[in-house]
């Protein structure tokens, strides 16, 4: 099981300290703690938006086995696909579009209303994804499988 954490969420995730924003990033821990896997990459536009801590406990978390990255092949192929595909897009998130075209992970934990509509769009990821954004969408945890 996987799921791809966007860079606006990964306080949620990594900082306990965070209030009603860390409740929301409690199932994943859990999940995360009975076999579950998160996704990520570290060139191009994630290496701008994921630094210092957040950086460390993504390597902490692959060091572990409960993180993984994409071949980059794959991942820069899929990038051009979904560049291909600008015309399509309300967000600028085309590096997590592509982690989920290059991985096939479907489950996508942001806040990012316009990178909610381009995952949920089959023009642009097919099958479309699903939405974690709260903890209420803990059930997402156990539908998704990680490829």
């Amino acid at each position: 099981m996987c799921i791809i954490i966007d860079a606006n969420c990964l306080g949620a995730v990594f900082n306990s300290s965070d209030g009603a924003f860390a409740e929301d990033g409690e199932p994943i821990h859990k999940w995360l703690r009975k076999g579950g896997k998160l996704v990520y990459y570290t060139e191009g536009k994630f290496k701008d938006e994921i630094r210092g801590q957040a950086r460390l406990q993504l390597q902490k978390y692959r060091r572990r086995g409960l993180a993984k990255l994409p071949p980059e092949t794959a991942f820069n192929n899929a990038l051009h696909e979904v560049e291909a595909k600008k015309h399509l897009l309300q967000s600028d998130d085309t590096h997590v579009l592509a982690l989920a075209k290059a991985t096939g992970v479907r489950v996508l934990f942001t806040r990012d209303k316009n990178l909610m509509n381009d995952f949920k769009n089959k023009a642009i990821i097919d099958p479309p994804g699903r939405i974690y954004s709260s903890k209420r969408n803990a059930n997402l945890l156990h539908r998704n499988t990680c490829p």
